[in-house]
C-alpha cells in the first residue's frame, strides 16, 4: 500500500508528542494545526491538500503554518529572511 511507511512513522511521532506534552497539549496543538491547514492555499490558489500530512509538523514543533509565514521578513531590497 503506497504511503504506509509514512503514516507508520506519522503515527510515532505523534505517540512521541503525547508522551512529551501529554495527550490534552498534543490534541490541542494537533487540532489547531489541522485548522490552520484548511485556511491555507497553495501559490496557485489551490488549497493544501487533506491527504498530506505536513500539518502534523506544525503540530509536533507547536508552530502553526500562519506563524511560519508571518516570521518570513522582507529584507530593504526585496529578498527574503527566513
Amino acid at each position: 500500500m503506497p504511503g504506509r511507511d509514512d503514516r507508520e512513522v506519522r503515527l510515532g511521532q505523534i505517540a512521541d508528542l503525547m508522551t512529551a506534552v501529554g495527550q490534552d497539549e498534543a490534541r490541542h496543538r494537533m487540532n489547531a494545526a489541522w485548522s490552520d491547514w484548511q485556511t491555507r492555499r497553495t501559490k496557485d490558489n489551490r488549497p493544501y491538500s487533506r491527504t498530506n500530512f505536513g500539518w502534523i509538523d506544525y503540530a509536533i514543533t507547536g508552530e502553526s503554518v500562519a506563524q511560519k509565514e508571518r516570521a518570513v521578513q522582507h529584507n530593504h531590497d526585496g529578498s527574503l529572511n527566513v
